[in-house]
């Protein structure tokens, strides 16, 4: 299925500033707050971007919010446009009853909320929130082409992430 996004993807969960509110990500702030618990669940579970079960996020979900009132105790994840079918994005995708993060919801949330320095690997400009630009869409491979507004060379994100963290993990 097209977007589903592999585990070993440059972009790891911890790449992305879950202290923060996902500004303008998804154009719907409730879907920007459901993006934001799915973020911290895959931080959590240091399984980078496996996929996961209903049950999975819910039971997160559930002792995350636990010391809230009782109407939260229990309640499942709202998705909140993440996974509607024919919805604006369908950002979290369901394949046999295991639910899969695809490239564009990684893409958004990092574009976001960035936890480390995106660097041009072509002239060495450092993003500082608008430097790049990310399509988010994909381009024929699983990868996002991001462009430098300082240079004009478009790259991969996964090259300028590459290039932010000194070439390792």
């Amino acid at each position: 299925m097209l977007g589903k996004i592999t585990p070993n993807y440059a972009i790891h969960p911890n790449h992305i500033n879950t202290s923060q509110r996902f500004h303008h990500a998804f154009g719907h702030y409730e879907t920007e707050g459901s993006a934001l618990i799915l973020v911290r669940f895959a931080q959590q579970r240091k399984k980078k971007w496996e996929p996961f079960t209903l049950a999975d996020i819910d039971a997160f979900y559930s002792e995350a919010f636990r010391f809230r009132s009782q109407t939260f105790n229990n309640a499942p994840f709202i998705f909140n446009l993440l996974i509607e079918p024919g919805a604006s994005g369908c950002w979290i995708v369901e394949d046999s009853g295991v639910l899969h993060f695809t490239y564009d919801f990684v893409a958004r949330c990092f574009k976001s909320a960035p936890a480390l320095q995106v660097v041009c690997p072509s002239c060495g400009a450092v993003e500082d929130g608008s430097l790049f630009y990310i399509p988010l869409r994909l381009r024929g491979s699983p990868t996002h082409r991001m462009e430098c507004m300082e240079c004009h060379n478009e790259c991969s994100l996964e090259a300028a992430v590459t290039a932010g963290v000194g070439g390792s993990e």
